[in-house]
């Protein structure tokens, strides 16, 4: 009989709009209350209302029947954005498939739309504006996948 194999750690990629992407290695935690934490600098432009001198604080479990990740943004003040992203496990099958696909048919272009929505808001309220060419010298550890692998 084979054993399963714990991970002991796991990869974030994060990604922006200008196609570039970061990784970040999320270690297993010791105490247990999650799976996988790290508190690291964020380094990288993901947002032009969000600095690049933050924290990003990634906390996740291994998948079960529900997902459930947490990634949070710190200041040195404490923290400035709280994002989860939770959900049910469903089996990935052609029929479960078939039934997002006419559930959802638009379910890319609904997020693109509410993003800059949320942007327009956050311009309305004028929430600072940072552009990436102001601190292009402070990302670090960024890179564009190969042309072939771009769509």
């Amino acid at each position: 009989m084979a054993t399963r194999a714990t991970p002991q750690a796991s990869v974030v990629q994060v990604g922006n709009t200008f196609r570039e992407l970061k990784p970040y290695l999320v270690p297993r935690t010791p105490d247990g209350q999650c799976d996988f934490e790290v508190r690291v600098p964020k380094d990288y432009y993901v947002s032009p209302f969000s600095p690049v001198d933050l924290d990003f604080h990634f906390r996740f479990h291994l998948p079960d029947e529900k997902l459930r990740v947490f990634i949070d943004d710190y200041d040195a003040e404490g923290n400035v954005l709280i994002s989860t992203l939770t959900g049910r496990r469903k089996e990935m099958t052609f029929a479960n498939l078939l039934g997002f696909t006419v559930r959802f048919p638009f379910i890319t272009l609904k997020v693109i739309g509410l993003i800059h929505w949320q942007a327009f808001r956050l311009w309305l309220k004028r929430v600072p504006f940072f552009r990436k060419e102001a601190r292009a010298e402070d990302q670090r550890g960024v890179f564009r996948p190969h042309k072939s692998l771009q769509k």
